[in-house]
């Protein structure tokens, strides 16, 4: 049985783990922010830890109703002086699996020369170079995934993120809802796995991912999960979106996974009978009581009508899922993509 699978598999009982251990941590988390409530946002990452930064901006802008930014860590390292505004006054987040990266490092080096910068380090490993250089770490070792294609520990890294932000914005409903996903996921996930192998067996060989709100940065990693796990080409956009332009390459070998949210399902019906149109296969995750979705290939349920950022967290695997078995079928290990390494040392 290859690694991938297993960490696929197995990510749902890490996320109780992390569950537990933010509730843990919660009080020293709101001690160290006491002090910087008037302070801005900067999430930092690399690759799918990148991803993650992009919804933790757009939900810190919505839950705490503070400015928040997000960067490719290597963008901050070789132009760091260029965002020397978007430093001042703000708490870095550096979001990281390996917490041995070098664009994290050398970016939040060359930050600290130019703010005074707090930072704090989410990371899956413990004692690594980020945690020891941060003001603050969070540390969940039980999701470090040993396979090269993130998986497990980028859905318990975004789980400590939104708790994060959780806390602070003072939300008990939104971890609620996360730990609830931690409670169900694994039944979700075997429920689910039959119908997607059968879906990873379709002739398509591009992915388009629509999702939108906060699940933009987590629907980016979905995208990139096909990338790595199965080299399959894919891009991610809003739901609507996809219409301004993107849909022109979209043709009987493309899979459109999408996530539907109730509050807009009779604008996103419409645009399921237009992917379909297309000739593409479209796999819908839905959060509650959807039905009709003329042209789906296959409907997906969660069965409770979460919010967009406990939702994200199954939306991730199905994409998981979905790439690891298309990576069988095309006959490539999953666990080891080539010209991949699980992280860059510069």
């Amino acid at each position: 049985m290859y690694k991938t699978y297993k960490e696929i598999c197995g990510q749902y009982n890490a996320v109780q783990k992390t569950v537990e251990y933010m509730n843990s941590r919660k009080a020293e988390i709101l001690d160290f922010f006491r002090d910087k409530t008037s302070r801005s946002f900067l999430f930092i990452g690399s690759g799918s830890s990148y991803c993650l930064s992009r919804s933790g901006e757009l939900t810190a802008e919505m839950k705490l109703g503070k400015k928040a930014s997000s960067l490719p860590a290597g963008d901050l390292m070789l132009h760091c002086g260029d965002y020397q505004k978007l430093l001042e006054n703000s708490v870095l987040v550096a979001i990281s699996r390996s917490g041995m990266t070098s664009e994290i490092l050398s970016s939040i080096s060359e930050a600290r020369k130019l703010a005074d910068v707090p930072v704090v380090a989410v990371c899956c490993s413990q004692n690594s170079k980020l945690s020891e250089t941060a003001d603050f770490a969070l540390e969940i070792p039980w999701a470090f995934d040993s396979s090269v294609c993130q998986t497990r520990s980028v859905s318990n890294l975004y789980t400590a993120l939104i708790l994060l932000l959780s806390f602070l914005s003072d939300d008990p409903e939104a971890a609620a809802e996360i730990e609830t996903v931690g409670q169900i996921g694994s039944e979700f996930l075997k429920a689910n796995e039959p119908s997607l192998k059968t879906a990873a067996q379709k002739p398509w060989n591009n992915v388009i991912v629509l999702a939108d709100g906060e699940m933009e940065g987590l629907a980016s990693e979905a995208a990139l999960a096909f990338k790595e796990i199965s080299n399959v080409h894919s891009n991610y956009y809003h739901v609507l979106d996809v219409r301004h332009g993107p849909i022109v390459l979209a043709n009987r070998r493309t899979l459109f996974l999408a996530y539907l949210a109730e509050s807009g399902i009779g604008y996103e019906k419409q645009l399921v009978k237009d992917a379909a149109k297309t000739g593409g296969m479209v796999v819908a995750l839905t959060n509650g009581n959807v039905e009709g979705l003329e042209g789906a290939a296959l409907q997906i349920s969660i069965g409770k009508p979460l919010g967009m950022q406990a939702s994200g967290l199954f939306f991730l695997c199905l994409a998981q899922l979905l790439a690891y078995y298309k990576a069988l079928q095309m006959g490539f290990n999953p666990d080891a993509p080539h010209d991949l390494d699980a992280w860059i040392k510069l």
